[in-house]
């Protein structure tokens, strides 16, 4: 995919200034799945890669994201349809501080507002990009576990995450996993490059899949 870039005096100097050569085109690599290489009824998919690698792109053929507008006079909880509705998919989204429960949403941090986004968004069919971008690693990994033991208890299907966390594998624990760096689709601990369709026998993610939810 090229994309025009129309050039002015301020681009032209930045140019000259650090010797940087620019054609006034963008060129972004372009990413497809056969759906034929997917498993049969998958619950998760996890798209991975480096800023800039395609990822969003290709996440966007999967469906579109859902927005919420969240009513900043009223508790976070109180925007879901029960107490049992708000404990569960707060608790599978990793929002586990009780207290943060009975906040507004316009107080709460950057992660904790990604959380309840996720908590009141997920359902099948659905796309999340940059997930858990707005938390540290060792949160990141609670909140891909227990949202994989969320869906998987409620038995949702076709939701798939993009993210830039590759260690989230063993957690979000997915049905298949593509990277855009490498251009390669795991599938049951099988590596494929989607370039030939075929399997990369000499190579296996360990782990991938191994331990589903309780």
């Amino acid at each position: 995919m090229k994309i025009k870039i129309k050039e002015c005096p301020i681009t032209k100097e930045i140019c000259e200034r650090f010797t940087i050569e620019h054609t006034g085109e963008l060129i972004f690599e372009e990413h497809s799945i056969p759906e034929e290489m997917l498993p049969n009824n998958w619950q998760i998919g996890l798209i991975v890669g480096k800023s800039g690698s395609g990822k969003t792109t290709l996440l966007k053929t999967f469906g579109k994201e859902k927005t919420f507008n969240w009513d900043n006079e009223k508790a976070i909880a109180s925007h879901f349809e029960s107490y049992k509705d708000a404990e569960e998919r707060l608790m599978g989204a990793g929002l586990s501080s009780i207290p943060n429960w009975l906040k507004p949403y316009n107080v709460l941090s950057n992660g904790e507002k990604h959380r309840a986004d996720l908590a009141i968004s997920i359902g099948s069919n659905m796309i999340i990009d940059e997930f858990v971008s707005y938390v540290d690693d060792d949160a990141a990994m609670g909140v891909a576990n227990s949202i994989q033991k969320y869906i998987r208890r409620k038995d949702m299907k076709n939701i798939v995450f993009a993210s830039l966390n590759k260690n989230l594998v063993n957690f979000l624990k997915p049905d298949w996993m593509y990277d855009a760096d490498s251009k390669t689709l795991t599938v049951n601990s099988e590596i494929y490059s989607i370039e030939t369709l075929s399997p990369l026998r000499y190579k296996k993610r360990k782990h991938f899949m191994e331990i589903k939810a309780d």
